[in-house]
């Protein structure tokens, strides 16, 4: 199973000072002390009944969902002194955009219709009194970020993220992404899902002679057309494109290597 970078998250719900108890309907989400490190609690519940629900793999399971919060927290720290989303304060906008990080994938056309995806972040959202306008920020953030949509508008002659009050946002959160997407194991998880069929990887046994090496075939070419030109085409950020060298470097190593079918699940 992938490990996260970090993770430190509180199960139960903060109690209001002087009540014993979760308050019923807090005025401001974003600003209330809901949030453990991480993200509310009942945020973390949510992701997890939708993983089990769509059946999500772990390529795009809590672990990705967890990096993915916390690359955008150190990234964060770039603009510590800079406003990001001019509506919020400096707490409410890294709650924000770190929930933005760890829903992104929750809405994935590739495990369910993104609109169903997005009709069921938005019941949660305003079940917990997140606001509408917040809703609709974190929304935009995570509806235009995928690398589909952004190859797209590049192809059109566009900028890659749109223009706008919630672009610097977005790119941080499109960062973050891109640097778990280093991760081999990762890769290697979605692909054999992806082609082979989420399921106990004991069912691919029959498989490794014949089709080990087209595995081997589809991981590579995401990494050498998609991962290998993160840093010098898709990298918004001097932080994210700081954190991504090392990785790089790592993914190049990998790709320049000839493997056999073992190695196809036993990365160092």
């Amino acid at each position: 199973m992938r490990g996260y970078i970090y993770m430190e998250v509180s199960t139960h719900e903060a109690d209001v000072e002087g009540t014993g108890s979760a308050p019923e309907a807090p005025v401001d989400i974003l600003g209330s002390d809901l949030y453990s490190n991480i993200v509310a609690p009942w945020l973390w519940e949510y992701a997890l009944d939708t993983i089990a629900t769509y059946n999500i793999d772990t390529s795009h399971g809590i672990g990705h969902l967890v990096n993915t919060a916390i690359y955008t927290r150190i990234i964060l720290e770039e603009y510590a002194s800079q406003s990001i989303i001019p509506s919020l304060s400096k707490p409410q906008e890294e709650r924000l955009i770190t929930d933005a990080a760890f829903t992104h994938d929750l809405i994935d056309h590739k495990y369910m219709p993104e609109a169903e995806g997005v009709s069921r972040l938005t019941n949660a959202l305003e079940e917990h009194h997140y606001g509408h306008e917040n809703i609709s920020m974190l929304l935009t953030i995570i509806t235009s970020m995928s690398f589909s949509t952004r190859v797209t508008r590049r192809r059109s002659g566009l900028p890659m993220i749109a223009p706008g009050p919630l672009a610097l946002a977005t790119a941080i959160v499109v960062d973050a992404d891109q640097l778990d997407g280093f991760d081999i194991e990762r890769c290697r998880t979605y692909q054999i899902n992806k082609h082979f069929g989420r399921g106990p990887m004991q069912h691919l046994n029959s498989h490794l002679d014949d089709r080990g090496r087209l595995c081997r075939g589809w991981i590579k070419t995401i990494l050498v057309n998609r991962v290998l030109k993160y840093i010098e085409e898709y990298m918004n950020t001097a932080t994210g494109k700081k954190l991504a060298v090392p990785l790089h470097i790592k993914v190049a190593d990998y790709v320049a290597r000839e493997h056999t079918h073992d190695d196809l699940f036993d990365y160092p």
